[in-house]
This record gives structure tokens, sequence and C-alpha cells, in this order.
């Protein structure tokens, strides 16, 4: 139910009155007292319940809307508020249905906090509205949508030389000796397409940047001047060492835009061995980091005389080596059950269902026991210690209908507990038969380990009454 307004002689949120928003008193005791004194009511005490609707305020006393200034954008944004709320200091002036000498006019002062916020938010919707302009000036000033437009907006120093050619703007640089030509050139057709030309060689790049195919910016195209400017040498016309590799690293991007070139892999390890030529630090493609990779693998000591020779620039070998040894090709991958037996469930893919009813092998490979450190991590440890590995437990897939084979798993330990086998080897067979292998038997030597861990895996598959494939010693 609405509160009533207790202002006397006023109906609102009465049944016979007006629906109005109602104030509730200030709890600050000075301004209490301005509001008990302003609705003249006689022997009233105002308390919690005690409201006073709109009709009794001012317009400019109750704030319905608020607004706050976008600092990205600078738009002011308005939102109308769910409730009404009073300004501060606000006191009811207006008495409906009462004589006239009691409605007090009064005059609220701004407080010198809002008149700071007033002022500040004015100031900052003035430099907002300036920049604007002034950036609507500029763009006005440098762009362009036509060859035409352009000649009356660009204004370059006197090494250029503009004209106007059927409808389209050259700018030039002629040069004298040996002979005249045009050592450096730039087209803006009328559809604002643009080609540069290098003694008459077109180039569409220089270094990592590449020339835009349309300009509508003055300062787009005396960035794309100055950097053709920089194949001309101060003393000469003639090109520098860095600008030749650049014109014919601009001319061979140029010819490997045509897919169908038979001798576009040539091409592309030509190309990016004459861009390496112009890095201080070399980035190398992915296709030269494997053709390095399968080098070095192939013969370690050609790799590095070729290297050493610079008759190629090549990767070094410690950054083959982590490659290598990077976690994307570690077998530690595989102790981790996201990624146990990963490999084989990648290749049962592409296999037929008859490659898939397999023998299991388990055979244990003694190793030297040492820890080293290679491709940022230490390796040689067995993977239920710390401690230096001093043989391997390698579990191989045989096919029953075909000539598949390959080892799906690798264990590096010191010292193993049956039970501790068995929990592998239950794990690599579950985990075979869910990928759809059907692992007919399981073939090990005749070690005390295995023995027993055949024996409990026996145990195990009775219990359970599940048929298990048999163990061969």
């Amino acid at each position: 139910m609405p509160y009533k307004c207790c202002v006397p002689k006023c109906n609102g949120n009465y049944v016979t009155g007006p629906k109005v928003h109602c104030f509730s008193f200030p709890k600050n005791e000075e301004e209490r007292k301005k509001w008990t004194i302003a609705i003249h009511r006689e022997n009233f005490t105002a308390n919690e319940h005690s409201k006073v609707c709109e009709l009794h305020f001012k317009p400019e006393d109750i704030r319905k809307d608020t607004s706050a200034v976008d600092e990205k954008t600078g738009v002011t944004i308005t939102a109308k508020l769910q409730r009404p709320r009073l300004c501060k200091g606000a006191v009811p002036s207006l008495l409906p249905g009462c004589p006239k000498y009691l409605n007090v006019d009064t005059c609220r002062r701004e407080s010198p906090d809002s008149k700071k916020q007033r002022l500040e938010m004015a100031a900052i919707e003035s430099a907002i509205e300036k920049s604007v302009t002034d950036d609507n000036e500029y763009q006005n000033k440098i762009q362009f949508k036509s060859s035409s437009e352009l000649l009356g907006k660009l204004k370059l120093d006197k090494y250029w030389k503009i004209q106007e050619i059927d409808e389209s703007v050259l700018i030039s640089h002629t040069t004298l000796l040996p002979v005249p030509k045009i050592a450096l050139s730039l087209v803006v057709h009328s559809d604002c397409s643009v080609a540069a030309y290098v003694e008459g060689v077109a180039v569409n790049r220089w270094g990592n940047y590449v020339i835009p195919s349309h300009v509508y910016d003055t300062n787009i195209l005396e960035l794309i001047l100055d950097r053709l400017r920089m194949f001309d040498k101060q003393s000469s016309s003639s090109l520098n060492e860095m600008s030749v590799l650049h014109l014919v690293i601009s001319l061979l991007t140029t010819v490997l835009q045509d897919q169908s070139y038979k001798h576009i892999n040539t091409l592309k390890f030509v190309s990016e061995q004459l861009y390496l030529l112009t890095l201080e630090k070399y980035e190398y493609s992915t296709d030269l980091l494997v053709l390095s990779s399968l080098l070095y693998n192939f013969s370690p000591r050609a790799y590095r005389f070729i290297r050493d020779k610079r008759l190629l620039i090549l990767p070094c070998c410690t950054t083959i080596r982590k490659v290598f040894m990077s976690k994307q090709f570690s077998p530690e991958i595989e102790q981790h059950d996201d990624g146990f037996l990963s490999y084989i469930k990648n290749k049962a893919k592409s296999l037929l269902p008859s490659d898939k009813t397999v023998i299991l092998m388990v055979d244990e490979i003694h190793l030297s026991s040492y820890l080293d450190y290679k491709g940022g991590s230490i390796v040689g440890s067995a993977f239920n210690s710390n401690e230096a590995a001093t043989s391997a437990y390698a579990f191989m897939l045989n096919s029953i209908g075909s000539k598949f084979r390959f080892v799906v798993h690798i264990i590096p330990v010191k010292t193993i507990k049956a039970e501790i086998l068995h929990m592998v080897l239950k794990k690599v067979i579950i985990g075979l038969e869910k990928i759809g292998f059907n692992v007919l038997c399981v073939v090990s030597d005749n070690n005390r380990i295995n023995g027993k861990e055949c024996h409990i895996l026996q145990i195990h598959q009775v219990i359970s009454r599940v048929p298990p494939p048999c163990t061969v010693q």
C-alpha cells in the first residue's frame, strides 16, 4: 500500500487523490526541522512513516534520471531512475490548496561540489567536441577518394616530381647519370590503387613492410614514398647491397603468387635464405626447421660443415637438439594419464579390423644408469622414483593378421615390484581394449618378477570371472 502525504490539505495517494511519489523526512536533525516548519502543520512530529509527496517540491528539486560520460567515446549517457530522488538540500516549498503566503519561493544554492562537477563535465564535453571537430578537419585534409583529389592535397619536396597522366598520378624520381632514367616511381590510379617501381621493376614489399594495394590517405602515401626512397643511395643512383636484396625478395614474392609454378618450393627456399640475410636475429620457418632436423639427424658432421662454411643459413645444432627434445617429441608424455597410449590411439585410426587382434609382449631392457639434462629437462630417471633408471619395461604389440608391430608403452625403472608391474600391465591391456584392440595373450620371459606378475593377473581374472588373456613365459 503506498504511503500517503502528511502535508495539510494534500490528498496525494489517497482514494480521491493522484498517485504520486513520496519522500521520507531527512535523518539530519537540522534539515528535518526545516521540513517540519515548511509544511506548516501544527503540533506535528515526523516519524519513519511520515512522507511528503512530489507535489510540494519544485521540478528542479527532483531528479528523475542520471547521466555519466563514457571516457572512451566522450558521449554522455543518460538513464531513467527507477524511483525519483531529491537533490541535496531540497526543502518542500509548494503547498497546493493552502493560502499563497504559506508557499515559500526559496532559491536553493548549488553546492560547491555539484558546481565543480558540472563545470568539469562541461569542460570535458567542450574539449571532446573540439577534438572531434579538429580530427574531422584533419581527415578531410589528408584523405582523398580519387587521383584528381590527390593533386591538391599532396605536398612533396623537390626530390619527387608529380604529374597527371590519363586520370592517374605519377610520382617519380629521375636521375641523369650515367644516363637519364626514372629510378623510382609510384603510380596512383583513378580508383586509388597504387603500383611502385624501382628502375622499371614492380615491387610490392620492402622487408617486412608490404605496400598496400589501395591508398586513400596522404600520410600512408608519403610513408610508401619514404620506403621507396631507401632504395636510392645518397651518393649515386645505384642500389646498395641491402636494397638489391630487398628488390630480389620482392620480385620472388611476386613470382610465388603463381602456385602452379613447378619450381615454387625451390623459390620459397631461396627467398627465405635471402630474407634471413636482411635480419640481425634469425627467425626460421617451420619448413626450414624440419629440413634442418632431417639433415642433422642424417649426418651431424655434414650439417656442421654446411653451416660453418655459410653455404646455407641454418639453425645452430643446439636449436636442433632442443627441437628434438621438446615436450611434443618426449616419451615422458606417455607417463601421464592425458597422454597415455596417445600414439597407438592415433595409429589405430588407420588400421584395419584384422590388424587389431594382437599379442602383447613384455620385455625388460637393461640401461646405463645416468641422468642427463636435455631440452630444458632432466632425463634418465625412473618413473616411480627420482633415481636413475637401470632398466626399462617395454610393452609391444604384434598383430596376428598382419605384419603390424609396434612399441606402445615404455616405463623406465630402477627396481619394480610384481604388484606395480601388474598395475601397469592391467592399465595397458584395458587401454588397448578401449581403443579397439583384442589382446589374445601376454608373452614375457621367465623372469621372477614377470612370473609373479602373470600369477597375480591370472588370480585377479579368476576372481572377476572374466576370461583372461593367456600368459606365456
